[in-house]
């Protein structure tokens, strides 16, 4: 357990009040990545890394976004999966590399999830009126979590609303999945956006593939291969937490937008 990411759950609370959710998609994505980092493990392969900076570098420039510097990170995680979160983070499981045959289909999936970052997609979601509540429970449970019965022994002494406050939140429970995988950011990163934004992030990979000079037929390969796969294996939203095989509006009608866009493209 990571005792420094109560501080971090707590300073994001901070910033953003309880009685009203300013979101700010730098501090939102500094705090989503180090909450991922307590859930995931980074894997060192330069030379993999090298690769994966490389395809990530030409699609930037592709993107027309020069103010967005992005982070790319490989975790092992045999999950077939790719995540976006604000501000150029985005991680891919080792998992994916199972269904990617070439870099045009790796190219393909992460110009997907830097779609995501470019339409800001993560703090649209979190400017929903479904969200604003949940978001704000789920950094309340991001702090419990990370510090756990700790943070109730080290302010047992302090007396007034701080105190009171940390004790509350050190025994709401220390697993850390209630701040992740429960919270509206993180089953947006992990089980997909809402129909409208995962459709333009699939027409925005198409045109950012072929501007970087990647096929982007490379990407509808991926989706049909992942398509197969899903049903090979009988995978779904309930066994499977995958936001490439179960984000709305679903694999079919994702992959016949996507030819029918190359289509009118060739026309």
């Amino acid at each position: 357990m990571k005792f420094n990411t109560f501080f971090v759950a707590l300073a994001f609370m901070c910033l953003f009040p309880l009685n009203s959710l300013a979101v700010d998609e730098v501090k939102i994505g500094y705090f989503v990545d180090r909450l991922m980092l307590t859930q995931e493990v980074v894997v060192s392969n330069p030379a993999l890394q090298k690769k994966i900076e490389e395809i990530g570098q030409r699609l930037a420039l592709a993107t027309g976004r020069s103010d967005i510097k992005y982070t790319f990170r490989i975790l092992n995680n045999p999950v077939f999966n790719a995540y976006a979160a604000p501000r150029g983070r985005i991680y891919i499981n080792t998992g994916l590399f199972d269904l990617v045959d070439n870099e045009d289909q790796l190219a393909g999936v992460m110009a997907h999830e830097m779609a995501h970052v470019v339409k800001n997609h993560t703090v649209k979601a979190l400017r929903t009126k479904f969200w604003g509540e949940a978001v704000r429970n789920a950094f309340i449970q991001a702090a419990a979590a990370a510090a756990g019965v700790a943070i109730s022994q080290s302010v047992s002494d302090s007396g007034g609303a701080t105190a009171e406050l940390c004790g509350q939140l050190g025994m709401i429970g220390t697993n850390i999945a209630l701040s992740i995988l429960t919270s509206p950011i993180g089953m947006a990163i992990y089980k997909g956006y809402q129909k409208e934004y995962e459709l333009e992030a699939d027409d925005l990979a198409l045109e950012y593939t072929a501007r970087a000079g990647y096929d982007p037929d490379g990407y509808i390969v991926l989706l049909a291969k992942a398509e197969n796969e899903k049903n090979r294996l009988k995978l779904n939203e309930n066994n499977y937490l995958s936001n490439f095989l179960n984000a709305e509006p679903g694999l079919v009608e994702r992959l016949r937008n996507a030819r029918e866009k190359v289509k009118a493209k060739v026309r």
